[in-house]
């Protein structure tokens, strides 16, 4: 799932992708900054900072709902918790 959902890096003033975050870090030192955009193309996957936050351990008193529950609402922040889908499928 990692590699395959991760999004490249990219500046958080104009959104443009590079290859490397070491890429992003020169792109920020540039004498003359780039145009920030007021939000970033649409694209499926995650970030660096959502990756740190999938990562993260889970509590022992967690349920495996409230587990589920804690990642897509990290993965979907925009989503209405109270719609969130079952992490089962019904055959």
């Amino acid at each position: 799932m990692f590699r395959a959902h991760r999004l490249p890096p990219n500046c958080p003033r104009c959104f443009e992708t590079f290859g490397s975050e070491d890429e992003v870090a020169k792109h920020l030192q540039a004498k003359i900054a780039c145009q920030p955009n007021k939000s970033p193309k649409d694209s499926e996957g995650y970030n660096e900072k959502k990756e740190r936050m999938l990562n993260k351990k889970a509590t022992r008193r967690q349920t495996e709902a409230e587990k589920w529950k804690e990642i897509y609402c990290i993965l979907f922040p925009n989503d209405d918790e109270s719609k969130i889908p079952s992490p089962c499928k019904y055959y």
